[in-house]
Parts: structure tokens; C-alpha cells; sequence
């Protein structure tokens, strides 16, 4: 029998002699083995074994984690978690682009047709930013004159300024946001196109491009 199951017995034994049935070993910071009817509280949380009369181990009680690992097993378990979910739509995705699409071609032309739509509505903006450019010149060079003239600027005209500015300046606004858009559904469906062809072993080609907005028209000099 080895020293420390011959200390266990021998404890056991005292143990026994004051009504005792069970004791509980441990580890102390020297590495020592330590047991006892209790465990000391500074060895509270650290990894405990548990034996009944017979020195028969009945009971592990493992060491109580530190905070710092407990954050850790956190930070390990929300990585786990979204890199889980990333897989799930991914494998999400691949099922609709499989579903939706027949060949490369259908996907190209529900792009070109997203694009065309934007690029309408892109154009119309655009003639209005053009339109707003031309009327505020007309009205700056109404109000300049007027100044020339030592004559004040009518507070109609001056409203009217203010408001072509204001509308101006929305419209372009809301061309930015079409342009980011327009980029942004190109990428898609570039990344999409990729995909498709990596799920049907299809070789890798060029996209052709998308289509363009119209140039927008140029008024007449007045």
C-alpha cells in the first residue's frame, strides 16, 4: 500500500473512532496531499476527492473554474456560436441560389434587371439635379442683378432660391445613395455568380458588365 492510501486508512480509522464515515483529500499549494473531515476554505475551490469508510473513492468534486477562464470558455462559446450561424446561412443561401437560378445566365439577367430599374430611377434624379442647377443659375443671376442695380432682392426670390437649394441638394443626396446601391447589388451578384459556380463546378468566366445609367441630357443655353 502506498504512503498516501496508508494515510487515508490511518484516517479513516480516527475518523471512524468519532463517528466519521467519509473524509475529503485535496491538494495543497506545495503539491502535497492533504486530507481531512473538511477541506480548508482557501482549498475551497480547488479539485477534492471524497472517500467513504472503506477508502473507496464515492465522490470528485472538480476545481471551480477563475473568473478569467470562465471568460474565456464565454469568448470561446459566443465564437463558437457565430461562426455556427455564418455556416447556417451560408448553407441557407447556397439552397436558395441553387433553387432560384437554373444557370449563370438567369442570375445575370435578374441582376440586369434590378440594375435597369435603379438606373430609371437614377436618370430621373439626376435630370432633376440638372434641372435645379439650371434654374438656381437663372435665379443667382436674377438676384445678382438686382444687387448691381442697389435694388433689394425680392423675399419671393430669395425663398425661391433657398428652395431649389434645399430640393438640389436632396437630389443629390438621393443620387449618392442610388450610386451606393447600384455598387452594391453589382458586388452582390458578382459574389452570388462566384458561388453558383463553385456549388456547380462550373468554370470560372468573365461577368459581362452591367448596364449603364443613360448620360443624362443637356438643356439648351437660354
Amino acid at each position: 500500500m502506498c504512503k498516501a492510501m496508508m494515510g487515508i486508512a490511518m484516517l479513516l480509522v480516527a475518523l471512524a473512532a468519532h463517528g466519521q464515515q467519509r473524509i475529503v483529500c485535496w491538494t495543497d499549494e506545495q503539491g502535497q496531499r492533504a486530507c481531512g473531515d473538511r477541506v480548508p476554505p482557501k482549498y475551497a475551490r480547488s479539485e477534492r476527492q471524497i472517500y467513504d469508510q472503506r477508502g473507496l473513492v464515492v465522490e470528485v468534486k472538480a476545481r471551480e473554474k477563475t473568473p478569467e477562464e470562465i471568460a474565456e470558455e464565454d469568448r470561446l462559446a459566443k465564437l463558437a456560436a457565430e461562426q455556427q450561424a455564418r455556416e447556417q446561412e451560408q448553407a441557407r443561401y447556397d439552397g436558395y441560389l441553387l433553387q432560384a437560378y437554373q444557370s449563370v445566365a438567369g442570375i445575370i439577367d435578374t441582376r440586369d434587371s434590378r440594375v435597369r430599374v435603379l438606373n430609371g430611377r437614377l436618370g430621373l434624379t439626376e435630370k432633376s439635379i440638372a434641372d435645379a442647377e439650371r434654374a438656381l443659375i437663372d435665379l443667382h443671376k436674377r438676384a445678382d442683378s438686382l444687387d448691381d442695380q442697389d435694388k433689394p432682392v425680392p423675399a419671393k426670390l430669395e425663398t425661391q432660391i433657398a428652395e431649389f437649394e434645399t430640393t438640389l441638394q436632396r437630389n443629390r443626396d438621393s443620387a449618392a445613395r442610388m450610386r451606393a446601391e447600384r455598387s452594391q447589388i453589382v458586388e452582390q451578384f458578382a459574389q452570388d455568380i462566384a458561388r453558383y459556380r463553385e456549388l456547380r463546378n462550373l468554370p470560372v468566366e468573365d461577368i459581362p458588365p452591367a448596364p449603364m445609367p443613360a448620360p443624362v441630357p443637356i438643356g439648351k443655353p437660354e
